[in-house]
C-alpha cells in the first residue's frame, strides 16, 4: 500500500529540496573553503603552491573518475543512500586531514574527502529532485545549486576557525558537524513521488484532472527520449560538455587561488577571506536568479548572456592593483553571479536536452569529463604563479579559455522540441 507523506500542506518535493539544499552548503564547504588553509599549511610544511594545489586537483580527478559510476548506481538505486555515504566519507576525510604530517599523507586524506563530496555532489543531489518536478524544475534546481554557494557563508567563519583553533583544529570542528548537520538530514530523501501518492509540482493526478475552461488543464509534456548512447553521439552534448570543461578550468583556479592572490596584492588575510567567501554567496544569485529566468525564456540565451559575463569578470580580475581594488567590487560580483548561473544551467539543459529517467548516468559522465578541467585550473595556476611569481599570465590565458567556451556554448544545437499530449 501507498504511502503518503503528509509534514505540512506543502509539497513534500519541497522538503527534499530544502534537505538537499543544506547538505549541499555543508559538504561544499571543502571545495570553497580549500583556500583558507593555503597559507596556514605552507607556513607549517613550506611545501610549494603547486604541491597545495594539486590537492585540489586530485579532488578534481576522483570526482571525474567516479561521477559516471555514482549516475549508474544513482539510477538503479536512488539517491539516499549514497548521498549518506557520502556524507560521513567528507566527515571522517577532513579529521584525518587534520592529522597530516607529510605530503603524501596530505593527498591521502583528500582522496577520501573527494570520494564523499562526489557523493553528495551535484548530480547526486540533482537526482535526488529530478523526479519531484517540471514546471518548478528551474527553480528546484536553483534553489538547490544555491546551497552549494551558500556554503561561502562558511569561508570567514572557517578562517576565524583557524585563527583560534589552529588549522587542523577548523579541520576536525568541519569534519564532526558535517556528519552530525548532514546525516539526519538525508533520510528526508525519497526516491519518487508516485511511490508517496504524489505527481511531479504536487499537481493533481491526470485521474483526479476536471475539465475547465483552461486550455492548459489535462496537458501534460512529452518528455524528449534520448538514451545514453544517444546523448554520448550528439553535438549538444559533446558542445555542452566541452564549455563547461574549460569554463571549469577558471572556476576551480579563481576559487582555490582567490585568498594567495589577493594577499599577493597586499590585501590582509581576514579581508581576502571576506572577498573568498563573497564569490560563493554571490553566486546565490546566480543560481536561483537562473533557475527563475530558465522556467521563463530561453535557455540557451541566458546561459550563453551568462558565459559573457563570466568571462568579463575574470578579465578584470587581472586590473586589480594597489590602486586599482575597488575592481573588486565589480570582478568578484560579474564572475561569481555567471559562475552560479552556469552551475544552476548545466543541470536544467541537460534534463532538457536528455532522458530524464537516464539523467544520473549521463549528467554524471559530463560531469566526469568536466572533471579534467577542475583537475587542470588549480595545479595551472598554482604553476604560472611559481614559475613567474605573478597571476597576470594566469589571468590572460583564462580570458583565452573563457572565449573558447562562449563560443561553444553560443553554437550548441538547438533542443528537440517537446510535444504535449492530453491525459
Amino acid at each position: 500500500m501507498q504511502k503518503k507523506w503528509k509534514l505540512s500542506k506543502i509539497y513534500y518535493g519541497w522538503w527534499i529540496v530544502l534537505a538537499c539544499f543544506i547538505c549541499a552548503m555543508t559538504t561544499g564547504v571543502v571545495g570553497y573553503g580549500f583556500t583558507a588553509f593555503f597559507n596556514p599549511v605552507i607556513q607549517e610544511f613550506g611545501w610549494s603552491y603547486a604541491s597545495i594545489s594539486l590537492a585540489a586537483s586530485i579532488r578534481g580527478a576522483e570526482t571525474g573518475l567516479a561521477a559516471p559510476a555514482l549516475g549508474i548506481l544513482v539510477d538503479r538505486w536512488g539517491s539516499k543512500w549514497i548521498l549518506f555515504a557520502g556524507a560521513i566519507l567528507t566527515g571522517l576525510g577532513l579529521i584525518i586531514l587534520a592529522q597530516t604530517s607529510h605530503l603524501a599523507q596530505f593527498y591521502g586524506a583528500f582522496i577520501i574527502i573527494s570520494l564523499g563530496t562526489s557523493c553528495c555532489g551535484p548530480g547526486v543531489v540533482n537526482s535526488a529532485i529530478n523526479h519531484w518536478f517540471r514546471r518548478n524544475l528551474g527553480k528546484a534546481t536553483g534553489i538547490l545549486a544555491a546551497g552549494f554557494g551558500a556554503s561561502g557563508l562558511l569561508v570567514p567563519v572557517i578562517y576565524t576557525l583557524i585563527e583560534s583553533y589552529g588549522w587542523r583544529g577548523a579541520l576536525v570542528i568541519l569534519g564532526i558537524g558535517c556528519m552530525v548537520i548532514c546525516l539526519p538530514l538525508i533520510l528526508i530523501v525519497k526516491r519518487t513521488p508516485e511511490q508517496y501518492g504524489y505527481v511531479p509540482d504536487g499537481d493533481p493526478r491526470p485521474k483526479d484532472i476536471k475539465v475547465s475552461g483552461n486550455p492548459q488543464v489535462g496537458i501534460v509534456p512529452v518528455e524528449v527520449s534520448i538514451d545514453v548512447s544517444g546523448a554520448l553521439k550528439s553535438r549538444a552534448f559533446w558542445h555542452l560538455t566541452l564549455a563547461l570543461t574549460l569554463q571549469s578550468i577558471v572556476v576551480m583556479a579563481v576559487i582555490n587561488h582567490i585568498m594567495p592572490y589577493l594577499q599577493n596584492v597586499n590585501i590582509d588575510g581576514t579581508t581576502a577571506s571576506y572577498f573568498a567567501g563573497a564569490i560563493p554567496v554571490l553566486s546565490i544569485i546566480g543560481r536561483f536568479g537562473s533557475g527563475w529566468l530558465s522556467d521563463k525564456f530561453n535557455r540557451k540565451r541566458v546561459i550563453v548572456v551568462s558565459f559573457a559575463i563570466f568571462g568579463i569578470g575574470t578579465l578584470l580580475f587581472d586590473y586589480v592593483r594597489d590602486v586599482n581594488l575597488w575592481l573588486l567590487f565589480l570582478s568578484i560580483p560579474l564572475f561569481s553571479i555567471s559562475m552560479g548561473s552556469v552551475i544552476t544551467l548545466r543541470a536544467v539543459m541537460s534534463l532538457e536536452y536528455f532522458c530524464r529517467s537516464r539523467f544520473a548516468t549521463i549528467f554524471g559522465i559530463l560531469i566526469g569529463i568536466q572533471s579534467l578541467g577542475t583537475i587542470l585550473g588549480p595545479f595551472l595556476a598554482g604553476w604560472i604563479f611559481d614559475v613567474w611569481n605573478s597571476y597576470h599570465y594566469a589571468w590572460l590565458i583564462f580570458t583565452g579559455i573563457n572565449l573558447i567556451s562562449l563560443v561553444l556554448i553560443a553554437t550548441i544545437p538547438r533542443v528537440q522540441v517537446k510535444k504535449a499530449a492530453e491525459v
